[in-house]
C-alpha cells in the first residue's frame, strides 16, 4: 500500500492508493487531518491493522473519522487560517511549513 498522490487542504488530507493492497481500501482516503505526515502515518496504520485482522471497511472508517492530536497541525481558527504545531525537530519543522504552504492563501 503506497500513496501515488497526497493533497493537503483546508478540509484534510486526500490520499490516492496504489499496489497491490489498495483495491481493498479503495482508490482514496481522506483523512480530516492535515499534512503530508498524517498521510504516512494513516497507511501505516492502516497495515498494521490489516496486519492485525481488522476488517479494510473498518480500517478505512476509523481513519477518515479520526480528528487527530492536540498540536498537530491543529485547526484554530478558519479565518485568519491559524494551525497550531509543535513541530520539535527539523524534520517535523519541514514537514509543518510544506503542508502550510500548501494551504495558505496568496
Amino acid at each position: 500500500l503506497e500513496a501515488r498522490r497526497v493533497e493537503v487542504g483546508r478540509t484534510g488530507t486526500t490520499i490516492e492508493l496504489a499496489g497491490p493492497r489498495a483495491a481493498a481500501f479503495g482508490t482514496h482516503l481522506h483523512l480530516p487531518i492535515r499534512g503530508h505526515v498524517h498521510a504516512l502515518n494513516a497507511l501505516a496504520a492502516a497495515l498494521a491493522a490489516e496486519a492485525l485482522g481488522l476488517p479494510h471497511d473498518a480500517i478505512r472508517r476509523g481513519l477518515e473519522s479520526f480528528p487527530g492530536v492536540r498540536g498537530r497541525f491543529e485547526l484554530v481558527a478558519q479565518r485568519p487560517f491559524v494551525v497550531v504545531d509543535y513541530a520539535h525537530t527539523p524534520d517535523a519543522l519541514d514537514g509543518t511549513l510544506r503542508s502550510a504552504r500548501e494551504i495558505a492563501e496568496g
